[in-house]
């Protein structure tokens, strides 16, 4: 069943703890770019070969379950690692630059395909953006890079000011939103800061529970709802 959605927020990191929290997901996006180019490398070497006489139809199936056996099961790093060795329908090695890493220090965005990271030290904030798209914030949160944000605000120490909401909303709780007065605005998916409490683990409500608590990656200060 569709489901379009979209959500979006900062979250503004203390002062102290901001070069550590930037620096520490800035090497988990470097680190995951080595791994992809070392999957690219190894694809280029081994698919040529199995991939040979396969009807168009059974390409993308057979390509994208090497890539998941090789260790990369997002859709859009999968996406990056074929047109890096096969384009034009010709085998091509894979380049260093398809795969960049980051300095550490500077603001920067992370492209997830279309979610987005934005890290920006004039803020001392990250923003986590997931445009409207059928089960566009599901696929988000199963990229890795999603896994690693949590994981590095869970470990902040928040004081007064920081923190901050992730917002989002969809097309059901839209529609349920014409009976009644005020309905249909956007709700919490995700909150960290000095006042959120730890949240209970709980079973996800049947189709995602709109706006319920969910089951997070992160079980601190951090609370997430689905």
């Amino acid at each position: 069943m569709s489901r379009y959605e979209h959500e979006s927020g900062t979250i503004v990191i203390p002062t102290k703890a901001w070069p550590k929290f930037r620096k520490a997901i800035i090497e988990a996006w470097n680190e995951r770019q080595d791994k992809l180019y070392q999957i690219a490398q190894r694809l280029r070497k081994e698919l040529p070969a199995k991939l040979k006489g396969k009807e168009s139809w059974e390409w993308d199936d057979a390509f994208a379950d090497a890539c998941r056996g090789a260790g990369c099961e997002d859709r859009e790093d999968t996406y990056r690692i074929r047109i890096a060795i096969y384009r034009e329908r010709k085998w091509r090695a894979p380049q260093r630059k398809s795969f960049p890493k980051l300095p550490i220090s500077k603001s920067c965005q992370l492209s997830l395909g279309e979610p987005k990271i934005v890290l920006s030290n004039e803020k001392h904030a990250v923003a986590w953006i997931v445009p409207e798209n059928n089960h566009a914030c599901e696929s988000a949160r199963e990229h890795p890079m999603w896994s690693a944000l949590c994981r590095e605000l869970d470990k902040i120490k928040w004081t007064r000011g920081s923190g901050g909401q992730i917002l989002g909303n969809d097309e059901y709780n839209r529609d349920c939103g014409d009976d009644y007065e005020g309905g249909g605005g956007s709700y919490v998916t995700a909150e960290w800061g000095p006042n959120v409490k730890k949240p209970s683990p709980v079973s996800p409500p049947p189709f995602g529970g709109i706006g319920a608590p969910m089951m997070s990656p992160f079980f601190g200060r951090g609370r997430g709802y689905w």
